[in-house]
């Protein structure tokens, strides 16, 4: 017998519903290995995952406020930019980059990242973006 998608979905779901979802989904991002940050229309970094003190070895808390272009490799900056202003006139809900930033020590990280624009949401209202670490990837080439 094969389940369908809804099938999982809803089988899914109904395990979530029965939990604290917000302290559930704080949980899983939590744990992650992926960095999940949310930007404001500027470019400042309103929230950060756990995950960016295993990636890049900043605590969450060090880099609330900080301007994501401060983090991005020089080269990176007029792609990012291009993309901000595209989700903030409405242009565009997602983008999907191969960025470089910056870890704690100096050192430069590849990452893939996918941006979504909550802007227009109000139980967010900024940019989410999660970055994956694909250094090695990029090395073994």
């Amino acid at each position: 017998m094969t389940t369908t998608g809804d099938e999982l979905a809803g089988t899914y779901g109904a395990r979530v519903r029965g939990k604290d979802t917000e302290r559930f989904l704080a949980t899983v991002l939590e744990h992650s290995r992926d960095i999940t940050v949310v930007l404001d229309g500027d470019g400042l970094i309103q929230w950060a995952s756990r995950g960016t003190r295993s990636v890049l070895g900043y605590e969450p808390h060090e880099v609330l406020g900080v301007n994501a272009f401060d983090l991005l490799h020089p080269d990176d900056h007029d792609t990012v930019a291009d993309q901000m202003a595209l989700a903030r006139a409405g242009t565009i809900d997602e983008a999907r980059l191969h960025l470089r930033v910056r870890h704690a020590d100096g050192r430069w990280f590849h990452v893939d990242a996918l941006a979504t624009s909550m802007l227009d949401d109000p139980d967010v209202g900024g940019i989410v973006v999660t970055l994956r670490n694909i250094t090695a990837q990029v090395e073994a080439r």
